[in-house]
């Protein structure tokens, strides 16, 4: 079986430089980075245990980070010069009242391992000044007027 579905990309323009916002996102959204989402789950003993976990991970967004890339430490690698940032954010508690609500969803994409997520990439610009792309994302809330940029 094959879906179909619009990914919508929006783009905004930061006057601020790269590694203010960077540092601004980062510290705008929690991480799960260093234990992981696999790990909270086997810490958590029941659904207040795992909701509360959750919630102690959470930036003042209301996301935490999944994964970062850092793309412009292996493009120095080979050569190029470049600044730019990949980020993987998302909420397993927003994700469920989705989940809970949509069973397409649920039987179909969370069992292939694409739940409600959001990717954003970061990427530096020639003036020096930062670029906030958004590749997919199911949060409006968070990318309608981002308040790191």
């Amino acid at each position: 079986m094959k879906n179909t579905f619009t990914v919508h990309h929006n783009e905004h323009v930061s006057s601020r430089p790269f590694e203010e916002v960077v540092n601004a996102f980062e510290s705008a959204v929690g991480s799960v980075e260093d234990a992981g989402l696999p790990a909270l789950l086997a810490s958590s003993k029941n659904a207040e245990e795992f909701e509360s976990r959750v919630k102690s991970r959470e930036g003042t967004s209301g996301f935490m980070r999944f994964l970062t890339v850092d793309h412009g430490a292996w493009l120095a690698r080979i050569g190029l010069n470049a600044k730019a940032r990949m980020y993987t954010i998302g909420n397993p508690l927003i994700a469920q009242t989705m989940l809970k609500h949509d069973i397409a969803i649920r039987t179909t994409r969370a069992l292939r391992g694409v739940w409600p997520r959001c990717s954003l990439l970061i990427p530096h610009l020639r003036d020096g000044y930062a670029r906030h792309s958004r590749l997919a994302s199911p949060h409006e809330l968070l990318l309608r007027s981002p308040s790191y940029l």
